[in-house]
């Protein structure tokens, strides 16, 4: 393995802005990881780039100070966020990013609000928006689901027209299966995209 090898995803709390039923955060009181946590992960193990994820990072009053220790070290950064993260950051943390990956199941407003919450659309393409707009990198990340399959290819679209790289996760049952996609739907699905 070459000096500074490891991806380590880092899920800094399970605390976010939204209840999307497809989330496999782990549910319940917020758990926060502090800098000294992360300082100890950093240390363990040799560390190539890092990415913050699972719940919002925002809603870890840690984020900006993680930040500033991984800039610091030298470790590349990318963020994964509803958008909340991406418009509350101050703009020179935003800048360190290596990249950011914004989440996008459905192509259009109706769809992703009736799913994620009224205004999270809007809240989303501003996020992308601002960050396109600083230069940062934009991937689109998509769940594959019973409910949204026969959509992707619409959202790897609409990622296109925005500028950004597209990703797909498929469905992961951690608190229940109602949004399982079926094995028709599954491949059908991927082979749509």
């Amino acid at each position: 393995m070459s000096r500074r090898g490891l991806s380590l995803g880092i899920g800094l709390t399970n605390a976010c802005d939204l209840s999307c039923a497809h989330c496999y955060r782990p549910q319940g009181p917020a758990l926060h990881l502090g800098l000294d946590e992360v300082r100890a992960c950093l240390d363990a193990f040799d560390v190539g780039s890092v990415n913050l994820g699972t719940g919002e990072n925002l809603l870890n009053p840690a984020l900006p100070a993680v930040l500033d220790e991984l800039h610091g070290r030298g470790v590349p950064t990318s963020l994964t966020s509803n958008g909340l993260s991406l418009l509350g950051l101050d703009e020179a943390r935003l800048r360190r990013l290596h990249d950011v990956e914004v989440s996008i199941d459905f192509p259009d407003r109706a769809g992703l609000d009736a799913f994620r919450g009224e205004g999270v659309w809007d809240r989303t393409m501003a996020a992308i928006a601002r960050v396109r707009g600083l230069g940062i990198p934009v991937t689109v990340l998509a769940v594959l689901m019973s409910t949204n399959w026969d959509k992707l290819g619409a959202v790897a679209k609409l990622a296109a027209s925005l500028g950004a790289t597209f990703r797909v996760n498929a469905y992961q049952p951690v608190h229940g299966t109602a949004h399982m996609p079926s094995w028709t739907q599954f491949w059908e699905g991927y082979r749509l995209l």
